[in-house]
């Protein structure tokens, strides 16, 4: 199951030995969505880092960007309590054309069995 998480998640080392997972994508096609699936994902890395031998002493935060041209994935972040960081200007580069894009954060605090996704 880690092998499957590492390819869409990322576990990085910070300063002051904290540890922060990077989402770097979650995508749902639109036939799917608002069935619950994205939220489950985001449990369920939780969980997976609160269990790793590793991360699971360590890991503090999530963090992740969002393009600000991506509407349902910032509804998606904010329904889920991450927090707006801030904008960062052009930082993606996409067919040549820059975009803007928004840094998400939220804390991990909880139990596995808190039911609270990445709380």
């Amino acid at each position: 199951m880690w092998q499957a998480f590492k390819s869409a998640f990322s576990c990085r080392e910070r300063r002051e030995a904290r540890t922060g997972l990077y989402i770097m994508t979650i995508g749902v096609i639109d036939e799917c969505r608002k069935w619950g699936i994205g939220t489950l994902l985001l449990r369920e890395a939780n969980n997976l880092v609160i269990k790793h031998p590793k991360f699971g002493k360590t890991c503090k935060f999530v963090y992740l960007h969002v393009a600000t041209y991506n509407e349902s994935g910032i509804r998606f972040y904010d329904r889920n309590r991450f927090t707006k960081v801030k904008r960062l200007e052009a930082w993606y580069e996409i067919f040549g054309k820059p975009y803007d894009a928004l840094l998400y954060y939220k804390r991990i605090e909880g139990e596995e069995s808190s039911g609270e996704v990445c709380s």
